[in-house]
């Protein structure tokens, strides 16, 4: 790969192998990550529904629209400070 120079910044040029292997469209956001001395990782930044999907799994699912909910959660919630 060849680093390039873009107005003021430095751009690389992925290859098509590691494009179709992360499955990355143009616009989309790659991370870059520092694993040693000269090597980095790339990997695809997760978009927002992936995110929101992995967070409905790791918490329980409440619903608030109705009266018994609300009350369901206060009895089952801890508070954030003590009186």
């Amino acid at each position: 790969m060849q680093v390039a120079k873009w107005v003021n910044s430095l751009a690389l040029r992925f290859p098509a192998q590691l494009v179709a292997a992360l499955g990355l469209k143009e616009g989309e956001e790659v991370e870059l990550h520092l694993v040693g001395e000269r090597q980095f990782q790339v990997n695809k930044k997760p978009e927002s529904a992936d995110l929101l999907a992995r967070l409905r799994q790791l918490t329980p699912e409440i619903h608030t629209s109705r009266g018994s909910d609300k009350k369901h959660v206060m009895q089952h919630t801890k508070p954030a400070y003590n009186n």
